[in-house]
């Protein structure tokens, strides 16, 4: 039996291997990176741009600078190899000084698709700053334990420590804008979404005190609930069952989900289920019908109300704009 009462005891390498099915989802969608280049003083309104996918996460890696950035009722300093990941695309600002001169690279940006990273320059008096602007797209997100648990921002300082791979990640993507290459895009896609699974890592580790499903995976209850649920989805599972499982009793089994997680276990597995159905709604052209029988539904209207409620949009509906989206 585990003890109960022990602290996260287990470490985040073993909970990676709960993590890494949800890291399997993650794509990066048409490049949609581009070099912005400022001089002087100046102001940006990082609203999102008209060309950002729905849903997808806002990136920035400053190459170049000195900035500021303010999320209202954050400001912080950031600088030259910070990267900065906006998992839920949050409006910001940011900029070299409290400036009238307000930018709009979002709006001057040449419409993708890009052949070559572009760069959006604007000239003036000071000095000059480089910052790495794009978005990702990454379906991790759509599953709402994690997504709900991740900061407005993640930051990364890479020049914080010389060995830090992310700092060698970084310099490639300058060598890319530098010096495009073949295949570039190709390599800067790639290399962004290397960067985006690390900050993800790193945020798994940060949060093991903090409470939420990130925590959870160092949690000895909660780890081995967690990695039971994700290995076998479609099992008959039940909270006694799954107590048994885990070597706890029902209590305890559910008194941790509802204190780390905020929800009972077979609501876990609801969401779990409906986020491997939308997944599958992408990646294959199973019927509905078929997808909803493996989610656990009786019913294929049972299964698009519920995917509704969570989803915003029908499952034929959301899978024919998220193929859109991605040819």
């Amino acid at each position: 039996m585990i003890d109960p009462t022990a602290g996260p005891v287990l470490s985040h390498v073993e909970g990676m291997d709960v993590l890494s099915r949800l890291l399997r989802d993650i794509r990066v969608s048409k490049c949609l990176q581009y070099c912005f280049e400022p001089y002087g003083e100046w102001m940006v309104d990082a609203s999102p741009a008209p060309f950002r996918p729905p849903g997808s996460v806002s990136m920035h890696i400053v190459i170049e600078g000195d900035l500021w950035l303010d999320m209202g009722a954050t400001r912080m300093a950031v600088g030259s190899g910070d990267v900065l990941i906006f998992p839920r695309g949050t409006a910001h600002f940011f900029g070299s000084a409290d400036s009238n001169r307000l930018l709009s690279p979002g709006d001057d940006v040449p419409p993708p698709p890009w052949h070559r990273i572009p760069t959006v320059r604007y000239q003036g008096p000071g000095r000059r700053a480089r910052i790495l602007c794009g978005f990702i797209e990454a379906r991790v997100l759509d599953f709402q334990p994690l997504s709900a648990q991740l900061p407005e921002v993640m930051v990364a300082h890479t020049t914080e420590d010389r060995s830090d791979w992310l700092l060698s990640a970084v310099q490639r993507l300058i060598r890319e804008i530098d010096q495009p290459s073949p295949g570039g895009m190709t390599i800067v896609s790639r290399v962004s979404e290397l960067v985006f699974i690390e900050l993800l890592r790193r945020q798994m580790v940060s949060a093991q005190a903090s409470g939420g499903w990130l925590a959870a995976l160092g949690d000895p209850v909660l780890h081995r609930a967690l990695k039971a649920l994700h290995h076998a989805p479609d099992d008959a599972w039940t909270q006694e069952r799954l107590a048994s499982a885990v070597g706890v009793s029902k209590t305890v089994l559910c008194q941790r989900f509802n204190e780390v997680l905020q929800m009972s276990p077979m609501r876990y597995l609801r969401e779990w289920k409906l986020y491997l159905a939308s997944a599958e709604l992408v990646q294959s052209d199973a019927p509905i019908a078929a997808i909803a029988e493996r989610a656990g539904y009786g019913s294929e209207a049972a299964f698009c109300r519920a995917f509704t409620r969570h989803y915003r949009a029908p499952p034929a509906t959301w899978r024919r704009n998220e193929l859109a989206r991605g040819a």
